[in-house]
């Protein structure tokens, strides 16, 4: 049996490099994810803090040839344009005094649920453990997450 499969090359290779060249990228590339969720769930408690109420975090994709790093949906409350607005530029503001998103190039993309309605079952699942709930303060929040 052991005729049929190849032996395994040996630890320092076939010209004696190792991995030393592969190992530095995938760390980056590891840190790089950890960025980008790291910007997911600060934007996701600055959202619930702007929009006062359960927000769903989505994060559709991440590009470094784009122009920006990651393509975040976040499904708010909604009830009414206004409203919407104001709580869009208390999101903004407070993202601009965020160090981490601040220099986060990443799209945001607003999805309105109408308030009276709960977060769909499935966004629920995808949130993840830990998320806030309407009235809790959000860590780090402007004001200290309390009004």
């Amino acid at each position: 049996m052991s005729g049929l499969f190849p032996a395994p090359p040996p630890p320092g290779g076939a010209e004696g490099e190792g991995l030393e060249h592969v190992e530095p990228e995938r760390r980056r590339d590891v840190e790089r994810r950890w960025q980008v969720r790291a910007a997911q769930w600060r934007a996701t408690a600055l959202a619930e803090w702007a929009f006062d109420g359960r927000v769903v975090p989505r994060l559709a994709g991440r590009s470094e040839s784009a122009g920006f790093r990651a393509l975040l949906e976040l499904e708010v409350p909604f009830d009414g344009i206004e409203g919407h607005r104001e709580s869009e530029a208390r999101f903004l503001a407070a993202v601009r005094r965020d160090e981490h998103l601040a220099r986060m190039p990443m799209v945001v993309v607003f999805t309105p649920r109408p308030s009276d309605l709960p977060p769909r079952a499935s966004a629920v699942a995808e949130s993840g453990p830990g998320a806030s709930r309407r009235g809790a303060a959000s860590p780090g929040a402007p004001g200290g997450g309390s009004e």
